[in-house]
């Protein structure tokens, strides 16, 4: 199996594939080079499975606090405020999206 900097990938009884989020020292918050092994490993796995039937994917969790502490959230919402909080980000999205998105 390909070894990646961001994940583990272990294949188990020659079915099952093992795949471990391995950015530890922030939770494994997700960053770009976690996402392009991620995506590398997911074409491969589309151009062949070979005799895998099953992927798991595992890692630490990580609260979203220590997500915002670490830069990958904006802001925390209280439940009451959260729907709000979710239009108006929306709305900003769609206020400044691309022509060709428009």
């Amino acid at each position: 199996m390909k070894s990646y900097a961001a994940i583990l990938a272990e294949i188990i009884d020659g079915h099952l594939l093992k795949v471990t989020m391995n950015r530890p020292e922030v939770g494994n918050a997700k960053n770009t080079q976690m996402g392009l092994d991620l995506l590398d490993l997911w074409t491969g796995l589309i151009d062949d499975t070979g005799d895998l039937r099953c992927v798991i994917l595992t890692g630490k969790p990580f609260t979203a606090a220590q997500a915002l502490e670490w830069g990958v959230l904006h802001r925390l919402c209280e439940p009451d405020e959260l729907m709000p909080a979710v239009l108006e980000t929306a709305q900003a999205m769609c206020d400044n999206a691309p022509l060709s998105a428009k």
